[in-house]
């Protein structure tokens, strides 16, 4: 097979997942204009600051594809009138349980992961919220819609505050460990509570299968019968809901965390960031960034430079 390349722009919250999803094959690349760079067995895919992704080789077009729904196989025309007909775009529209995580691409903030279960009947209530739609819900309408939510919808919730999460980083644990082990936590927790063993179970896919079960085998209790598949939040309703759920959590600490500050912390890990790092360092001290943000990321030791 031929060398292919092939370039897309993608947001910021797949390339986060991107970021999760291949950490075990990242290489280092000194370039300042690229995020970060993996080598596979047959390609290497490499992610710019400017939210360009570059994807060079045999596997390009596979790789490609798993993040851009676009670069499949075009549909028949019976499955396109198929969509038509229905009003939602779900992949499953049968009972499930899904879960998602929120913060990983946030330098200040906690990691929030949650686990949700859908019933087919439950669709209508999600469809008339506008979760079927779920990946361009801004926050505004997440805070709206939210409460909602959790009054119907079963679910498990968990957070790990920056101090927590620093911690565990500190003891060897990589992000993708951590978010392993909450999934884990709370689709354990959900399953008790309903007592749903059987449910199909879907995750949003951030790292391989085998890797997962790797970093989960010493808790307590395992949680096996998982479906890993990637950008699951626009397939599976209960994945959608987890998101919502696991954000809106986000957003109601990133919030107490700025009013206990007594200002607008700031999202992300951009430039934006940086700057309202130093700030705070200057005001409060280096060991403030311990209390609510994830030192381990680059913005961290951009501060320490200056």
């Amino acid at each position: 097979m031929e060398n292919k390349t092939i370039t897309l722009i993608l947001d910021e919250d797949t390339i986060n997942k991107m970021i999760s999803f291949y950490t075990d094959n990242a290489v280092e690349n000194k370039n300042e204009y690229v995020l970060n760079q993996f080598k596979l067995e047959k390609v290497t895919i490499t992610i710019y600051t400017s939210k360009k992704v570059v994807f060079q080789g045999e596997n390009a077009s596979y790789e490609a594809s798993i993040w851009d729904n676009s670069l499949l196989e075009t549909e028949t025309t019976k499955e396109k009138e198929t969509k038509k007909d229905n009003k939602s775009d779900w992949k499953y529209h049968k009972d499930h349980i899904g879960s998602d995580e929120v913060g990983t691409g946030d330098y200040f903030g906690p990691l929030c992961v949650c686990a949700s279960y859908v019933k087919a009947s439950d669709l209508p209530f999600l469809e008339e919220l506008g979760v079927d739609d779920s990946k361009k819900l801004n926050d505004e309408k997440i805070k709206k819609i939210a409460p909602r939510i959790l009054a119907k919808i079963p679910y498990s919730q968990v957070s790990l505050d920056p101090k927590k999460y620093n911690a565990l980083i500190k003891q060897g644990y990589n992000q993708a460990k951590i978010k392993a082990m909450l999934h884990n936590q709370v689709i354990h927790n959900l399953r008790e509570k309903l007592n749903k063993r059987a449910v199909l179970t879907i995750m949003d896919q951030f790292l391989s299968e085998a890797r997962y079960y790797e970093y989960v085998k010493f808790s307590p209790y395992i949680e096996g019968q998982i479906k890993f598949e990637t950008k699951a939040e626009s397939k599976y309703p209960a994945v959608a809901v987890a998101s919502i759920i696991a954000r809106y959590s986000f957003l109601t600490k990133m919030d107490k965390l700025s009013n206990e500050i007594g200002k607008d912390i700031p999202k992300g890990a951009g430039k934006e960031v940086d700057e309202f790092a130093k700030e705070l360092v200057n005001e409060y001290g280096i060991d403030k960034l311990n209390d609510i943000a994830k030192v381990h990321f680059a913005n961290t030791k951009k501060i320490e430079e200056e």
